[in-house]
């Protein structure tokens, strides 16, 4: 979700993955720039201005109780 910064009102919300230890990271991955969420079960790539969906990928874990966090590699890669 993304919140005003003067007033905290909710600009926009996205997905209903839910998340445990992880927090949404600003990148510029493949030149476009965006904020990468990742939560237990969901990665995504959304639009900061709007929360669009630029790209989803689904993924299962052991636990439901994440701690990743996505890191830059290159332009155009990310370890998770």
């Amino acid at each position: 979700m993304a919140l005003t910064r003067r007033t905290g009102q909710l600009l926009w919300s996205v997905g209903d993955d839910a998340v445990g230890y992880q927090s949404p990271t600003a990148l510029t991955l493949a030149g476009q720039r965006q904020v990468v969420t990742v939560g237990n079960t969901v990665m995504m790539g959304l639009l900061p201005e709007s929360g669009k969906v630029l790209w989803k990928y689904d993924y299962e874990t052991r636990n439901q109780e994440g701690t990743t966090q996505p890191v830059l590699v290159g332009a155009d890669r990310i370890l998770l």
